[in-house]
Parts: structure tokens; sequence; C-alpha cells
């Protein structure tokens, strides 16, 4: 889960990098935490096709460009996911509803308690957003898989494998890879080599000849394919 604090004060970053830190280790959530000092400064990152986030905690009085109206632009260009604002008073209702806001933290009143149920239900709510599902056909079965789930594919003499879960897999009909990359590379899905197709969340490391999964299993990788693979996880990564 990536998620970025967007304030002006260093100590409020700091507060709410920790709260965020420590709910992650309670909760099992792999947290990506980004902080900015601007509001102007994260607009700007936004612009970057390969910005993403899936929870930005705004403060909404900074100097120059506020957390509301960033929080309009980001809207403006295409940002969906949620918001949470960091604000000092309990009368910003109406800019956290115009943008669709999850929810309002007031600092120095929102309880670590309560700030712990945002936190939950940005995770609930990033969950069924990500939930989506992909179905094949083969053997006179459908099997309806969570994409989320998915490892890898594997492609043999026209028939596909997708494996996905700890150990699950099936097996369909499809001349090649190409209809399943095109239809996933917006999902974090890599034509790694020739025959497979793999989703980059699980990716734990890479060499020039091969990639190998968080569960230990090792896949082909084409050479020609290392330096833009590797490019794809750092852009991944961002900025800290």
């Amino acid at each position: 889960m990536k998620v970025i604090i967007c304030d002006d004060k260093p100590q409020e970053r700091e507060r709410y990098s920790g709260m965020l830190e420590k709910l992650s280790a309670k909760h099992e959530v792999q947290l990506e935490l980004f902080t900015y000092d601007s509001a102007t400064s994260l607009l700007f990152e936004s612009q970057d096709s390969r910005f993403t986030a899936d929870l930005i905690f705004m403060d909404i009085n900074m100097p120059g460009l506020t957390g509301d109206e960033a929080a309009h632009r980001l809207r403006e260009n295409g940002y969906v996911n949620d918001i949470v604002f960091l604000t000092v008073s309990k009368n910003h209702f109406r800019e956290a509803f115009d943008v669709k806001a999850l929810h309002y933290v007031v600092k120095g009143e929102t309880t670590e308690a309560d700030f712990e149920k945002i936190f939950i239900r940005a995770i609930q709510s990033q969950s069924e957003k990500k939930q989506k599902y992909v179905s094949y056909c083969g053997g006179g079965e459908t099997r309806n898989i969570p994409l989320s789930s998915i490892r890898y594919y594997e492609t043999r003499k026209g028939i596909v494998t997708v494996y996905y879960d700890k150990d699950n897999s099936f097996d369909f009909p499809q001349e090649n890879m190409s209809e399943i990359e095109n239809d996933l590379s917006e999902y974090g899905f890599f034509r790694n080599y020739r025959s497979f197709l793999v989703a980059l969340a699980f990716i734990d490391s890479i060499t020039y000849t091969e990639v190998t999964l968080r569960d230990g299993k090792k896949i082909p990788l084409s050479r020609h394919k290392y330096a833009e693979l590797k490019e794809t996880l750092k852009a991944g990564s961002g900025r800290r």
C-alpha cells in the first residue's frame, strides 16, 4: 500500500509516519511511505505518468497551494484513490465532501484509536477497489481468479497456465501471450520472456537471466528485457 503524507511541518510528517508504520506492522500491511513538504511539490510529482498512490494524507492549511486546492487538482487530473485531510479545525467537512475524501483527521483531537479506524477503513477501501477478477475456460471448466492472487503465466504449445495463490494453477487454450499481456499491462504485469508474463508485485529479485519470485520460484528473463524490467521496478518503488 503506497501512502503519501503531505504536510509543511516536519514534526507532523514524522508523527504521522511513525503512527502509520506502527499500524502497518500491527495489521500486516506492506507499506511504502512517502512524504512531501508542500502541496506544490506533490502536485508537480503527480504529473509524472508513473505516479501512483493508494492513500494521501493531505494537510489543508499549507502556505502557497492549500491542501484542499491540491486535492481538487488531483481529482481533476484523474487521481481516484483515497484522500484523508489533516486539519486543525472540524470546519472542513465541505472541502472533504467536495473531493470525496475518505475522512479527515483533526490534529490534537483525533485519538490514535480513531486514527487506526481511519487507516483500517482505507485498507478496506483499497482492497475493494483492487479486487479485479479474470475468467478463463479450459477442460470444460470456467475458473474465476482474483487478479491480485496471480503470480505469473506460462504458455506451451497453445496452452497457457496461470499460477495463482500459493500453489494453484489452471490450464486454458490460448495461442500466444500477447492478448493477455495487452489486457493486463496496466495492472502491473510484465512480459519477462516470450512464454512468460509475471506480476511485478510478486518479484523478489532479478538477474540478467532469471526472475526470482517471493516464494522462491525462478522463471527465465530475456537478457534484452533486463534493463526495462529493472527500470519498471525502480519506477514502481517511487521516491521517498
